[in-house]
């Protein structure tokens, strides 16, 4: 029996590239792909947040140089930093569902 988010992470996993890991994967890959997808789950969250900014507020405001593009490269930092520091708790049960599904191929 597989379990309910089982598929859509293979789906998820075929979209982004990620492979489960191999037969004789190890913890520390799926802990890897596990906070890599954390880290663009999150990216995406505040690039949504910092979306709603008024036009040129702050120093990254769209009024300013490249405003829109550095932007994107501080959400992308931001959500690293965010998901290496323990994130939102996304990471320990897609590491989960990466091990159940490595254990279910065996």
């Amino acid at each position: 029996m597989t379990s309910p988010g089982s598929s859509i992470l293979s789906q998820i996993s075929a979209l982004t590239g990620a492979q489960a890991p191999g037969k004789t994967g190890n913890a520390e890959k799926a802990k890897e792909q596990a906070r890599e997808f954390e880290s663009v789950f999150l990216s995406t969250v505040l690039a949504q947040m910092f979306s709603t900014l008024e036009e040129g507020s702050g120093p990254l405001g769209a009024q300013g140089a490249g405003g829109e593009t550095w932007r994107s490269f501080l959400t992308d930092e931001y959500a690293k930093e965010i998901a290496a520091s323990g994130g939102v708790g996304l990471s320990d049960q897609i590491m989960r569902e990466i091990i159940s599904l490595q254990e279910q191929t065996s």
